[in-house]
């Protein structure tokens, strides 16, 4: 028996975190109003929906860069170059958006969610969107290896390697999720 492919077994364990994170997500929030899913205690703080559709609109922004090194057409920034940097600037971005990190991280504009009311799909994008994330994840399995290094889609200079990228994407997830569970014990009494 040959053994297992170690970038496939990181595979497996992304997909095995983000399949959790869809759970939870459906679980906490399946059951809760429009209201509730729309409801924040400020202007400063983002409701569940917004919360949901932030994550989705930032990993969507990384499918254009997967599609791209997928295809072989992704050209990468200068900054890639310089030796130290992608791993540097990496492991800063992934400690900043740990859910245990306190410091808050303002987004870029990219990755802002709407002020608007979200409907009930809300819950239903998601799910879908987190079986998008797991394709684009295992479709990459083979590049994992080569060392690819991408920038930030927001920022070109801010660059990391592919593997720190996908475990920014969950961590973030797993910040933001928290973020919105810690919401349902604010909800005032008579929110429905």
């Amino acid at each position: 028996m040959e053994p297992q492919d170690p970038s496939l077994s990181k595979v497996q364990l992304w997909q095995s975190e983000i399949d959790h994170l869809t759970t939870e997500c459906l679980t906490h929030f399946s059951g809760l109003s429009l209201k509730q899913l729309n409801w924040a205690p400020d202007e400063r703080t983002w409701s569940i929906a917004q919360n949901l559709t932030h994550v989705i609109r930032l990993n969507e922004s990384y499918f254009t860069i997967f599609n791209q090194l997928k295809a072989k057409n992704y050209t990468p920034s200068f900054w890639v170059k310089i030796p130290f940097l992608p791993k540097f600037m990496g492991k800063i971005l992934l400690k900043s958006v740990q859910p245990t990190s306190k410091k808050k991280v303002k987004t870029a504009p990219l990755w802002e969610p709407d002020r608007t009311t979200a409907s009930l799909k809300i819950l239903t994008t998601f799910q879908q969107h987190q079986k998008e994330l797991k394709t684009h994840i295992h479709q990459m399995a083979a590049l994992l290896p080569k060392g690819i290094v991408l920038s930030s889609p927001a920022h070109r200079h801010i660059v990391y390697p592919l593997e720190t990228a996908i475990c920014l994407l969950i961590a973030h997830e797993k910040r933001h999720l928290k973020k919105a569970k810690e919401l349902t014990s604010q909800f005032p009494s008579g929110l429905h």
